[in-house]
């Protein structure tokens, strides 16, 4: 698997919306801060592709606080093909996942 592109919004630390681009080197290191994110960024793409998240409470320790939802889209290309992933999760209910 090949990560293209990850977009967050109200994912753990990230707010409003976020674009990465990840397709910019085969490969590449995420490089920052303490508490910058950079964990979290490999968090979205585990949440986008498997509803999975650090916390006890799965489903909405994913929601940035004080947000009504969080959004994930992830691009990845594998075995030639491009995958869009996109996870939903609503502050109450359960999330709603799409692939294309």
């Amino acid at each position: 698997m090949v990560p293209l592109h990850l977009k967050l919004e109200n994912f753990r630390s990230f707010g409003d919306s976020v674009d990465i681009p990840l397709d910019f080197a085969h490969l590449f290191c995420i490089v920052g801060n303490n508490g910058a994110g950079k964990s979290t960024i490999v968090e979205a793409m585990l949440w986008a592709l498997f509803g999975i998240s650090r916390k006890k409470n799965r489903a909405i320790s994913a929601i940035r606080t004080g947000a009504k939802a969080a959004n994930v889209c992830f691009d990845f290309k594998a075995h030639n093909e491009t995958y869009r992933v996109i996870r939903y999760q609503p502050q109450k209910g359960s999330a709603k996942l799409q692939f294309m």
